[in-house]
């Protein structure tokens, strides 16, 4: 499915440096905005790569962690205040 719709101010604001990079563009941002990742694992390599991947412009990102907090290191599993 193609989209030819153009993108929004804030979206070009956004991607701007992926705009114009020849070997970006228009149509590999658009390509970008429209896949999609299933990241398996959001640990010390996920956890990066997921925000890449949301800076980059990959339209749905989702991510698969079944690692349980570790009672002996509670810190580390507090959620994000904000």
């Amino acid at each position: 499915m193609s989209q030819t719709r153009s993108f929004t101010p804030d979206q070009v604001a956004r991607y701007a440096r992926h705009l114009i990079l020849p070997e970006v563009g228009g149509a590999g941002q658009r390509k970008l905005l429209n896949s999609s990742v299933l990241l398996l694992g959001a640990g010390g390599l996920g956890s990066p790569a997921a925000m890449y991947l949301a800076a980059a412009g990959v339209g749905k990102i989702g991510i698969v962690d079944f690692d349980a907090p570790a009672p002996a290191r509670p810190r580390r599993y507090r959620p994000a205040q904000g």
